[in-house]
């Protein structure tokens, strides 16, 4: 009696992004299984709704198989797929026409963000925070502090003015810090 073994080869995200270069369907689909759910909360950083993430999400993959002889280190693939993803949001973001950015501080709205408490404060109420803020500070935000940019890359990006992008960041941190406070008030203990 004699065995059947099937070994599975070992494939690294190089090794199927190579294939992707070549034009193989299933490397394809690899990649976007593997990288897609990172993908995502890329986009919902950025997009409210969930279907214009997933359309972004979309957009973003196709762009990038569209694109992949533009990529010079396949190792790299990860971090270009991410700015690539970033932009398609920011596009995402034009077209629906969602961000404001004002260029007088005076003209900024109030963005009434709900209060979470110290005690159960946790990266998901943080990202509930961030995610209440109006689309322009949220874009900003996200820009900077998180992926990095600088304010001269951002006002390149977005159509904007560095010194916007600089106050858009400052009211979306303010925006952030006041519910900071106001949180630490409200604890479990002495709350009504």
């Amino acid at each position: 009696m004699s065995r059947v073994v099937v070994l599975r080869s070992v494939h690294t995200l190089a090794d199927q992004v190579r294939a992707c270069r070549r034009g193989d369907e299933r490397a394809m689909e690899w990649v976007f299984r593997q990288l897609s759910p990172r993908m995502m909360g890329v986009c919902r950083r950025y997009l409210y709704r969930h279907d214009l993430a997933q359309e972004a999400l979309s957009g973003g993959f196709a762009r990038a198989f569209d694109q992949l002889d533009t990529l010079r280190e396949d190792q790299k693939f990860e971090g270009w797929l991410k700015a690539i993803v970033v932009r398609e949001c920011i596009d995402t973001l034009r077209r629906e026409q969602r961000y404001l950015f004002a260029e007088d501080p005076g003209l900024l709205p109030d963005i009434g963000l709900a209060p979470v408490g110290e005690d159960s404060m946790a990266a998901g109420d943080l990202l509930k925070i961030i995610d209440a803020l109006p689309a322009g500070y949220r874009t900003v935000f996200n820009l900077y502090a998180v992926e990095g940019y600088s304010h001269g890359e951002i006002a390149d990006m977005l159509g904007i003015s560095e010194s916007t992008s600089k106050t858009q960041y400052k009211k979306a941190r303010a925006a952030i810090q006041t519910r900071l406070p106001e949180a630490s008030k409200e604890t479990s203990y002495g709350s009504c």
